[in-house]
């Protein structure tokens, strides 16, 4: 084993906004990523950063859909960062703009 995954989709829907009880159960079950998890993914970063040793790599996922959302998660530990959601809502030239911002 070379490193980790930081996280994944979860099943927890602790800590959603602006989203009613009873939508949620309308929803239904399921897997929740994005925006959803941002927060917990740079806390389970930190986490690993502070706990694992130097030779492990950590890939921040989960709420990295910005520029910005990529620099927290760098700043959080993170060697990499794993982008999903972010080509879909933003198109392939997000990776430029992450690129730019991590490098200036």
């Amino acid at each position: 084993m070379q490193g980790f995954i930081a996280t994944g989709p979860t099943a927890s829907r602790e800590g959603l906004k602006n989203i009613s009880p009873k939508t949620l159960e309308h929803i239904g079950g399921g897997q929740v990523s994005g925006k959803g998890i941002g927060s917990r993914s740079r806390n389970v970063v930190r986490y690993l950063h502070s706990h694992i040793g130097k030779d492990m790599i950590i890939i921040g996922a989960g709420n990295v859909m910005t520029p910005e959302d990529a620099e927290e998660m760098i700043g959080a530990g993170a060697d990499l960062v794993a982008i999903y959601s972010a080509f879909i809502y933003n198109g392939p030239g997000i990776v430029k703009k992450m690129n730019r911002r991590l490098i200036h």
